[in-house]
């Protein structure tokens, strides 16, 4: 009812927010059994909160890591279905152990139906930029295809503060895709190498 009459305040996500960090509501353990049927809500309304709420609430990054997951192939094929990727990222830049500990998650358990991976590049790169690319660009060697496909396009994703770095990273994806013959593999180094060269115009 909130959602479908609001006024542009924020009072029901910042309630939220207070009543999970206080303890007395956990809104991860919430979102992590909800389940896309449309007879008794509107399954993107009510996921929505959960997407304002995401960036300010305190919790353990495996538990939100597998809410988001789960919330995000709950919504099926629909366009909105990765809209909680980017409060998820800022959930993560809030603390530097946050991107840390996404990042050994996704290497230590490569999920082939999820990304966290270049999430954790992305928001760790924000922090310390030169230590997450540096530790991607030694990642373009890893045996899993999956591993490199996914750091590109965290590399092709930043946004960078130090322009010293963009020539290595352009050179690095240059030099997987040239040792890779996927298709998957060579689209995403294409993407990756316009938004890397077009932050310098030496490139």
């Amino acid at each position: 009812i909130y959602y479908e009459d609001r006024r542009g305040e924020k009072l029901l996500p910042s309630l939220l927010v207070e009543l999970h960090n206080e303890g007395l509501l956990n809104l991860v353990e919430l979102f992590s059994s909800f389940k896309n049927k449309t007879e008794n809500y509107d399954f993107f309304s009510v996921r929505h909160v959960f997407e304002e709420v995401l960036p300010d609430i305190n919790a353990p990054v495996k538990d939100v890591a597998d809410c988001v997951k789960h919330l995000t192939l709950e919504a099926g094929q629909d366009m909105a279905a990765y809209m909680l990727l980017s409060p998820f990222k800022e959930f993560c830049k809030k603390s530097p152990d946050r991107p840390k500990a996404l990042f050994d998650i996704a290497l230590t358990n490569i999920d082939e139906d999820f990304d966290h991976l270049s999430t954790a590049i992305e928001a760790g790169a924000s922090n310390d930029e030169v230590t997450y690319v540096n530790q991607a660009i030694e990642l373009l060697t890893h045996e899993t295809e999956l591993i490199i496909q996914r750091v590109i396009f965290a590399l092709g994703r930043i946004n960078y503060q130090d322009k010293m770095l963009l020539e290595p990273v352009a050179i690095a994806i240059k030099k997987s895709s040239l040792s890779s013959s996927t298709d998957v593999i060579l689209a995403t180094s294409m993407r990756a190498l316009f938004a890397v060269v077009s932050q310098c115009d030496d490139l």
